[in-house]
């Protein structure tokens, strides 16, 4: 009937079985949040890059040359006790409007499987965020959205 030898395999089946289910359950990635990190200046800064790029193969070359405008917006934002810079790509930055706040903050979202600090998460650039500055709207800056109506 069963032998110690198939109880034995039959057990090392299951433990494998289980280990590697809850194991792939742990890896699923969720939507994380910082902590709210109190915002001392906010500055918006625009800056014009250039990328050149030149080969050639023995008699025959190419050249090219491209222009392009990097809009970045730079805040001191408080982090484990310390006001720190975080600088981040307009296109990554969200603005929302609270006009019951006293002090400004920003929250950085991101996706991960894991929570990180939050000097990890600033630190680390492997990781896609989208930056949330929470604030009243008197503290907007007006080149920040320059929209005429």
């Amino acid at each position: 009937m069963f032998t110690n030898k198939n109880l034995f395999s039959n057990a090392c089946k299951l433990v494998l079985a289980l280990v590697l289910f809850t194991s792939c359950e742990s890896m699923v990635d969720k939507n994380l949040k910082s902590s709210k990190l109190e915002l001392r200046q906010l500055v918006q800064e625009t800056e014009n890059k250039t990328n050149a790029y030149a080969s050639y193969f023995l008699i025959a070359g190419s050249y090219s040359k491209s222009e392009y405008k990097e809009t970045k917006v730079k805040v001191f934002a408080k982090v484990e006790n310390r006001y720190r810079l975080i600088e981040m790509p307009i296109e990554e930055v969200r603005i929302a409007i609270d006009n019951k706040l006293k002090t400004p903050n920003i929250e950085i979202e991101y996706v991960n499987h894991y929570n990180l600090t939050d000097e990890e998460l600033v630190n680390n650039i492997w990781i896609t965020k989208i930056y949330v500055i929470n604030c009243p709207e008197q503290y907007l800056p007006e080149k920040l959205l320059p929209i005429g109506l």
